[in-house]
């Protein structure tokens, strides 16, 4: 039996109230709006899409902030000193927050089952900057960082990018092949989102390999919106038979592939979609809040999300599903991080 099984078996469920129920968000870009566009670091005051006041309203336990260097719209190499600086920029949001985060390096035991301090872990999104520097990814994950993209918007050393329209190499790079082992080793998870296809079968044979999940933290269901970032239902069933999740991504352009706003109602047919093609316990929220996207109606903050819950019960959906998919999924897979 899988290691996430026996996670799932020796923890107590989590209560399954109607609106509050506790939330986990798997990609939160905060600290590229206060590092690069000077969101105030103080969340009390208003200056993006994650507030103090929404963070209360969603009833979020854990967020998975972003670390994330940009590179403008071409390819340029990235330095390990500026990826380190947005990490020391989000360990300066945790503490200019205090009692509302908390640092937390994985999430363990039960999820809190009442409003406190948001534990918060770091993902790195597109690791170009560890290129080179592989041999410091153990000391990344000992600083909380629990996931690492390989990729993000250009191929890179590492890997091929979903979203660069120039023809790739194929996948993973020799570099890339050590780099996805290097994190498994050190007890991180490697996040599929932003890879191109063949850089996530790469991904998931070495995954495979060596008995660890999947993850694509912000990803939606290609079958019902083509856009290459999203996932094809294949790749949505390996990612469950890992034992994995994926996480529901609030922007329009992943949710309708008309280019209209999106709403509630999509976000809601992604979740049924990729509960019918992965099976319950592998869905949970991966907002994209702040990553300058373009959020669904009414998820334009996490303050939408008792809506969202709403919305998720009224399709039908059992309230230990929904709360899995909010928050409960997200928490023991994270928890199991070593």
């Amino acid at each position: 039996m899988r290691w996430l099984a026996l996670l799932l078996l020796t923890l107590p469920s989590i209560p399954a109230a109607a609106d509050d129920l506790g939330a986990v968000d798997l990609h939160v870009d905060l600290p590229f709006q206060v590092h690069y566009h000077g969101r105030d670091r103080n969340l009390a005051r208003p200056g993006s899409q994650v507030t103090a006041a929404a963070l209360r309203a969603g009833h979020v336990r854990g967020l998975v902030l972003s670390l994330f260097v940009p590179t403008g719209l071409a390819p340029r190499v990235l330095r390990y000193d500026e990826l380190i600086a947005v990490l020391d920029t989000a360990d300066g949001i945790v503490r200019a927050n205090p009692g509302l985060l908390t640092p937390a390096h994985r999430w363990s035991g039960p999820m809190p089952d009442r409003d406190g301090a948001v534990r918060v872990v770091y993902a790195v999104e597109g690791s170009q900057p560890i290129a080179g520097h592989l041999d410091r990814i153990p000391d990344l994950v000992r600083r909380g960082v629990v996931l690492f993209g390989p990729v993000h918007a250009h191929h890179d050393a590492l890997a091929d990018s979903s979203g660069d329209p120039h023809p790739g190499r194929g996948g993973l790079t020799p570099e890339g092949e050590q780099f996805v082992r290097a994190v498994y080793a050190a007890g991180a998870l490697v996040d599929v989102s932003h890879s191109s296809d063949d850089a996530f079968d790469d991904i998931a044979a070495i995954a495979a390999a060596m008995h660890r999940p999947l993850v694509a933290t912000h990803s939606n269901a290609r079958a019902l919106c083509s856009n290459p970032r999203n996932l094809t239902d294949d790749q949505l069933r390996v990612i469950a038979a890992s034992g994995g999740l994926v996480g529901l991504n609030f922007h329009s352009p992943f949710l309708r592939p008309d280019r209209q706003p999106a709403g509630l109602s999509d976000v809601v047919r992604h979740a049924r979609h990729m509960l019918a093609v992965m099976g319950p316990g592998h869905l949970s929220i991966g907002s994209d809040l702040d990553g300058e996207s373009r959020a669904a109606r009414g998820l334009a903050s996490h303050a939408g999300l008792p809506a969202l819950s709403r919305r998720l019960r009224d399709a039908g959906l059992p309230p230990d599903e929904i709360a899995a998919i909010l928050g409960g999924t997200a928490w023991r897979l994270l928890g199991g991080v070593q």
